[in-house]
């Protein structure tokens, strides 16, 4: 809830600001939110951000649209970054050299849902050799 807090706060600022294209993607997303919870369906702000982003990018995949891309990239300020190979390759490393690889993608799984990359994760495991 506290991310669609924020994004409500900066729904409010666009519509001071009179930011109109703001302030009608921001729309969107919170009454799809709201509409939800009224539902009484599970929900996550993030989760809901990814599915719309999903649906931008496969539209932005059949007509290049400056608009789309502009919505994709305020719905990204939103989203926490994914991992970099870096910082998996780190996170990899703390592990004891027998972890499983079951085990290291639960950890990623839990810890860092929506932030990496699993094939990438795979693919180190694999030069480590677990």
């Amino acid at each position: 809830m506290e991310l669609l807090n924020k994004i409500k706060a900066d729904r409010m600022a666009a519509r001071k600001e009179r930011n109109t294209f703001l302030t009608k993607v921001l729309t969107t997303i919170v009454g799809e939110a709201e509409t939800t919870i009224k539902a009484g369906r599970p929900y996550n702000t993030e989760a809901l951000l990814i599915k719309f982003r999903k649906g931008l990018l496969e539209t932005l995949a059949i007509k290049h649209s400056d608009e789309i891309a502009a919505e994709i990239a305020i719905i990204n300020g939103y989203l926490p970054t994914e991992l970099t190979r870096e910082k998996i390759d780190s996170i990899i490393g703390a592990f004891p050299v027998d972890t499983s690889r079951g085990e290291i993608m639960s950890f990623f799984s839990k810890n860092y849902k929506g932030r990496f990359n699993g094939k990438l994760v795979n693919e180190l495991v694999n030069q480590r050799g677990t």
